[in-house]
């Protein structure tokens, strides 16, 4: 579209020496436009040091049947799992490009009966395409030029946005988030796994850390529920009447488990939370009573959701653990303390306790629930991850076989988990589950 581009692209960079802004970094947009993509360009005969993805240009993705008749209709409609599935698993050109993905695309507010549109998109598949692109940048670039850019911020007439709508709310900067810091849902391990260009053995090794990671937070929670499963049917019951947090400067804290007014089980009250300690170095939680301590638990539990609120990597914030609470005839306080690297401590949370007689309705169904649920926790996925772990790069049928045993095995493990948790929720006994 620019005639003489190189002579023209000299000519910048003249001008921004002799303004004095100096050496300047030239990259060209790969737009249907632009015909770089498709040949084997060299961007310096071009006089550009480098090129910048911007879907939907270049994209590819079949055409698809419009959602519903369309009369006079010469737009295209396509899939936007499909594409962005197409545009994780091609590899970058074979020249400096930094990534681009969309989180939709609609155009026909400007483009009105020829418009293209990009049908079924949602924050989790779009959370899918940026970490794509997250991976590439991180493999192919280095430093500051680590850059994924995103179409777009608030492009209303074109149906591109990360703004909060109200279809969505905060989901699609939600998953950004998931994305940059590396918090992204198991299933976008998987589908990487699946789909994206595996560089190198250190780069396959990371992403099957992370699936193992997220394996590894569903497990500790079934086995921490399936404690408070088997604390129910010896239930001896109180009602938490109140939960005062000790508010300090550096320290940021919830307790997930017990909440105020719920019923609780004295004979194993499951407590869990999480702690976020800037500088302390905090690494248990002494649980006492009548200044006794009854149990340490270490500050060890992965918490994604956590991580996602606050804008943290993914850490081990969370602590979960099960205490007996004797002879509970009258109010009860217990006192939940932070220790320290250095052996401090300093008092987090107080929960009261006060004895209720009455009797916990629904827990018929717990035992059967128990046993699945043990039985998904004791069922390994290490088989299937050596199996991907030995990956030379095709992906054959024993590859496609194995991600798919992979899949329903934690699937099944989710579930399980999940249902557990809501027949728990029922009684407010917890409300442990979280989705990893």
């Amino acid at each position: 579209m620019i005639p003489n581009i190189l002579e023209a692209s000299r000519q910048w960079r003249e001008v921004f020496r002799t303004q004095g802004v100096g050496e300047v970094h030239l990259c060209i947009m790969l737009t249907t436009f632009s015909g770089i993509r498709s040949g084997l360009n060299d961007l310096a005969s071009l006089g550009f040091d480098s090129a910048v993805q911007f879907p939907p240009h270049e994209t590819t993705g079949a055409v698809v049947p419009p959602p519903a008749p369309a009369p006079n209709f010469t737009g295209q409609f396509f899939d936007y799992k499909e594409v962005a599935i197409n545009a994780v698993a091609e590899a970058l050109p074979n020249f400096k490009t930094f990534p681009g993905v969309m989180p939709s695309f609609d155009n026909t507010s400007r483009r009105k009966q020829s418009a293209h549109a990009f049908l079924n998109s949602t924050p989790e598949t779009y959370e899918f395409w940026l970490r794509g692109a997250i991976e590439k940048a991180t493999q192919s670039l280095v430093g500051q030029e680590q850059l994924v850019f995103i179409n777009a911020w608030n492009e209303w007439a074109e149906g591109a946005r990360l703004e909060p709508d109200q279809k969505y709310g905060h989901a699609y900067l939600q998953a950004t988030r998931r994305a940059l810091h590396a918090t992204h849902r198991w299933r976008t391990v998987l589908d990487l796994l699946r789909y994206l260009p595996i560089e190198d053995t250190q780069q396959l090794n990371r992403l099957l850390a992370q699936l193992e990671q997220r394996i590894g937070a569903i497990e500790q929670a079934s086995r921490c529920t399936i404690q408070t499963i088997d604390a129910v049917l010896e239930y001896k019951q109180a009602q938490v009447v109140s939960s005062l947090t000790n508010r300090t400067p550096n320290i940021r804290c919830s307790i997930d488990s017990p909440k105020i007014n719920a019923l609780v089980n004295t004979k194993a009250l499951r407590i869990d939370g999480w702690v976020i300690s800037t500088d302390l170095g905090a690494v248990a939680v002494d649980i006492k009573s009548r200044q006794s301590v009854l149990k340490r638990v270490p500050i060890d539990l992965p918490r994604p959701d956590v991580a996602h609120a606050y804008g943290i990597p993914y850490s081990t914030v969370g602590f979960c653990d099960v205490v007996e609470i004797r002879d509970i005839t009258s109010q009860v306080d217990l006192h939940l303390d932070l220790v320290f690297n250095d052996g401090t401590s300093q008092l987090m949370q107080v929960i009261s306790l006060q004895p209720d007689s009455a009797s916990m309705p629904g827990i018929e169904a717990l035992p059967e629930k128990r046993q699945q649920l043990h039985q998904a926790v004791s069922t390994s996925p290490r088989e299937q991850i050596n199996h991907l772990r030995a990956y030379s790069g095709e992906r054959n049928n024993e590859f496609w076989s194995t991600i798919a045993a992979l899949e329903k095995l934690i699937d099944e493990k989710e579930w399980h988990l999940k249902t557990a948790c809501e027949l728990l929720q029922q009684n407010q006994i917890s409300d442990c589950f979280k989705s990893f």
